[in-house]
């Protein structure tokens, strides 16, 4: 009986080492994609640092643009309050 025990149990360790395995897999490509996430978030945010040195002018000139004044989704003309 303590054969068929011990059968058992090297079975469960084995598997366990393969899964160990694929943890240090699953943790690298984990890595790899927070990596690639942070890389695209700063070029985003690049990006919209750009655009905004763009429109910024451009809204100066238009009146009611610093007020808060825009498009909600309806086309609807809404005014926001500066104290949100």
């Amino acid at each position: 009986m303590s054969l068929e025990y011990r059968e058992v149990y090297v079975g469960y360790g084995q598997e366990y080492q393969a899964l160990g395995g694929r943890r240090g897999v699953h943790d690298s490509l984990v890595q790899e994609l927070d990596g690639r996430l942070r890389a695209y978030a700063d070029d985003e945010a690049t990006a919209a640092s750009a655009l905004q040195s763009v429109l910024s002018p451009i809204r100066a000139k238009i009146p009611g643009a610093a007020g808060g004044v825009r498009l909600d989704f309806t086309g609807a003309i809404n005014k926001q309050t500066r104290d949100c």
